[in-house]
């Protein structure tokens, strides 16, 4: 009789084995449900623009998911990047958890799979790519925190630059860039969209963007305005424009008394 443990993992042999021979030839989404695990090891598979969603466990190992359209990991699901790599043409969901390990997430033009790519939930990537040639607008979620570990790529082309925008127009995501990090940006508009680790693209223009990019393209993140002032600050204020005032009232008396 088997025991729980060797059924177990049976199950997760059989849902693997199933999700590849799908994905690989029939181009299905690749759904890997609650309490299953999937394990690409060293593995490729070509989803062929089909769905990736993780409601279970998703390891790539040193594999490679590519040809991916839209990738969600729902509440409760985790996917460990380990060494391998996500190419996606779509959107990115991350409702539950992502171990980016040493592993590459890029967001690509995908001929046929061109679709819309919104990033939205809080992630930790190692290597990010976003890459396009057509003017792609990429939509980050307003309020929240993208991070960027090892590097960051960002390329779009003269005349049709990349774009970066919010879900929420006045409202920005934020893009973190982690200090020991590096960076490859060329050809991109920003739009309510902020720089809140290394600046990003400092010696360059907003191509066709519209602003509230603090952070990017030499812009200062924090606000240059006047800072406010605490109510210590404002009595001390005050006691030094009153002490001002006394001594403009008194020198023009002692000036006169003197003469």
């Amino acid at each position: 009789m088997r025991s729980p443990r060797s059924r177990a993992v049976s199950r997760s042999a059989a849902l693997a084995a199933a999700c590849t021979l799908l994905a690989g030839a029939a181009f299905a989404d690749l759904i890997v449900p609650a309490g299953g695990t999937v394990s690409l090891g060293g593995g490729t598979i070509d989803l062929g623009c089909s769905d990736v969603v993780v409601g279970g466990g998703l390891q790539l190992g040193a594999g490679a998911a590519a040809g991916t359209r839209n990738l969600t990991i729902l509440a409760g699901g985790t996917l460990d990047a380990g060494s391998g790599a996500i190419t996606l043409a779509g959107g990115w969901s991350n409702g539950g958890t992502f171990n980016s390990g040493s592993g590459t997430v890029s967001f690509v033009d995908a001929g046929g799979c061109s679709v819309a790519s919104t990033i939205s939930g809080g992630t930790t990537f190692y290597d990010l790519s976003l890459i396009s040639s057509t003017g792609k607008v990429y939509t980050f979620e307003a309020g929240m925190t993208q991070t960027v570990a090892n590097s960051l790529t960002i390329q779009g082309v003269a005349g049709t630059p990349l774009q970066i925008v919010s879900n929420t127009p006045g409202v920005q995501g934020n893009l973190n860039l982690s200090p020991g990090g590096t960076q490859s940006i060329a050809h991109v508009g920003v739009t309510d969209n902020w720089a809140t680790g290394q600046p990003l693209a400092p010696f360059q223009t907003n191509e066709g963007g519209g602003g509230n990019a603090r952070g990017w393209f030499g812009q200062p993140l924090q606000s240059t305005g006047i800072p406010a002032l605490g109510g210590a600050g404002l009595i001390f204020l005050a006691f030094l424009i009153g002490t001002m005032a006394v001594l403009a009232i008194r020198r023009p008396r002692e000036t006169t008394h003197a003469s």
